[in-house]
């Protein structure tokens, strides 16, 4: 019997929308953050839900073409799409009705002006598409079967997404790398790394059977938070520790150190006590104030860290580390709050 490697066409255009999805609502997530508190993958009524901080909810339906030079199913699929964000509109919540897809000519259009419209990454609000789309929509779909879609909260959204392996994200890692300048930590390069992250965190948003399980935008932002912990050095300039000691402690405990700066509740309780000591702070420079808190304040908590069975010295080192580490990042912690509204 022979073997063939040749992948099954459906198997692979089903995985490829499937994937396209995730980066869709990544995407959306990113354009919706100041707004948004939550998002669901797969959710109870469309591909994703997007619910805001005023109640209100943004639903999606998201379609991808294997091959996007093949428009012959594009007008089958725009209404597929908006007959399910029909159905969504009639929640008295839906704040707007999104069709994302990856093709540049969503509405087999022929005319190459306006067919222009929607090539590269573009939101289309339906007063701003050319009349003949409109027509489409109006003549074609509502007129038919769906009388009652709010043409005001509808937009059509196109997201770049063909080509093999890597190739494919080229316009949601852009759009990811310009999320994290305007948090003012693009240098940090951590781009793919968020980027996979996320697509990780969101497909398995996508296969749980519980509907109601959301992503937080505060679980969205955290692993950039812990990314970026874990990129700043703090072996140095410990008040009086001994250098040698501390970079050994740094270098055993390395994941104990990421693990504890990755703990929200934590991080929280330790930024809560440094802004609460004003007095001293006024009397200090930035560098001694922060000095004169590790050194003050790390008995505070190096009960968190006596299971580990060290003496008292090397707990000590530990604990300031780890102090410092989550004081060395505050700037940046505010930044992103405030920039994504948290």
């Amino acid at each position: 019997m022979s073997v063939t490697n040749k992948r099954d066409p459906n198997a692979s255009a089903s995985a490829f929308g499937w994937e396209f999805q995730i980066n869709a609502a990544i995407y959306m997530m990113l354009q919706n953050i100041k707004i948004a508190d939550s998002i669901k993958v797969e959710g109870k009524t469309e591909d994703i839900e997007i619910y805001l901080s005023d109640g209100k909810i943004i639903y999606s339906q998201a379609k991808a073409f294997y091959n996007q030079a093949d428009n012959s199913n594009t007008k089958k699929k725009l209404y597929a799409a908006l007959r399910t964000l029909n159905d969504a509109s009639k929640n008295n919540m839906a704040s707007r009705l999104v069709y994302i897809t990856n093709s540049f000519n969503p509405f087999d259009v022929k005319d190459a002006n306006n067919a222009m419209i929607f090539y590269g990454l573009k939101k289309v609000d339906f007063f701003d598409l050319p009349e003949i789309c409109r027509e489409i929509i109006n003549k074609e779909i509502i007129k038919k079967s769906l009388s009652n879609i709010p043409t005001e909260k509808l937009s059509i959204w196109i997201l770049p997404f063909s080509g093999e392996r890597e190739n494919k994200y080229q316009t949601l890692k852009t759009e990811i790398n310009e999320f994290l300048n305007s948090v003012n930590i693009g240098s940090f390069g951590i781009g793919q790394e968020i980027m996979s992250i996320w697509q990780r965190k969101f497909g398995i948003n996508a296969t749980e059977f519980d509907r109601d399980r959301t992503i937080s935008k505060k679980e969205m932002v955290w692993p950039i938070i812990v990314t970026i912990c874990r990129d700043i050095k703090s072996d140095d300039l410990l008040g009086d520790c001994d250098e040698g000691l501390v970079n050994d402690v740094s270098r055993r405990f390395k994941e104990l150190i990421n693990t504890m700066t990755e703990r929200f509740d934590f991080m929280t309780r330790v930024l809560g006590l440094y802004a609460e000591s004003r007095e001293i702070q006024h009397k200090l420079s930035g560098k001694e104030y922060a000095l004169w808190f590790i050194d003050n304040s790390w008995v505070n908590y190096k009960d968190e860290f006596d299971y580990v069975g060290v003496d008292q010295e090397v707990l000590e080192i530990l604990t300031k580390l780890i102090i410092k580490k989550i004081i060395d990042v505050r700037y940046t912690i505010s930044d992103i709050k405030r920039e994504v509204s948290l």
